[in-house]
């Protein structure tokens, strides 16, 4: 008696998947810092401090204020770590130096003015005021078609005042919630406890001002 053999199946054959190459997303470029303070353990301080963040880099340092504006003109960082008491020429010489700079070259005509004693500022505050004042000469140049920029910074009984005024286009400010990085300057004025009021119309141009109450002692 024969046996009939069983007939073997054969087990399918698994299409190899062919593998696609993978596309690297492209990496964010960092942020760019320049720190300007006369004092060289604050800078290391600071230096160590920003070196642990992956995404921002030191790009420079400044001892005093000609350094402080010599180094942005060259490098146009992202963020300004500035002193507002330093040698040679101060913080506030060296942002009125980066303003001047920052419209060289447009039609852009600016003014920088300073009132009552200024008392020494948190850092802080002085890095938020800087990008504040940064902010809003940028949004100036972009869109406004301004001829005139005036930065007043003022200190009077208790109360430090940063006013940035430009004779533009204006727009309604209902209409601009976050538009032209709005909401951040909000958020900076609010962790320092002050009060961001703007004003504008279209044709009349645009005022920003930041009122802060400050004593005048030095704050951590």
């Amino acid at each position: 008696m024969k046996l009939k053999k069983k007939a073997v199946s054969k087990s399918p054959r698994i299409a190899k998947k062919s593998v696609g190459r993978v596309k690297s997303v492209p990496k964010k470029p960092r942020i760019t810092v320049l720190i300007a303070d006369d004092h060289s353990v604050v800078r290391e301080g600071l230096v160590s401090l920003i070196t642990r963040k992956a995404d921002m880099i030191v790009i420079g340092e400044a001892g005093n204020g000609r350094e402080a504006v010599d180094l942005w003109k060259r490098h146009h960082p992202n963020v300004t770590l500035l002193d507002l008491r330093m040698p040679e020429l101060d913080g506030v010489g060296a942002l009125k130096g980066i303003i001047k700079n920052t419209t060289f070259g447009t039609a852009l005509h600016t003014k920088f003015d300073t009132q009552g004693k200024l008392p020494e500022v948190p850092r802080p505050w002085q890095e938020n005021l800087l990008h504040i004042g940064q902010e809003a000469l940028t949004n100036t140049l972009k869109y406004a078609h301004a001829r005139n920029f005036e930065t007043r910074l003022s200190y009077k009984a208790r109360e430090l005042r940063l006013q940035l005024r430009d004779d533009g286009d204006g727009f309604k400010v209902k209409e601009r919630h976050d538009g032209a990085g709005l909401t951040g300057m909000r958020e900076r004025v609010e962790q320092m406890g002050g009060e961001l009021k703007i004003s504008s119309l279209r044709g009349k141009g645009t005022k920003i001002t930041i009122v802060l109450p400050f004593n005048g002692e030095s704050m951590s």
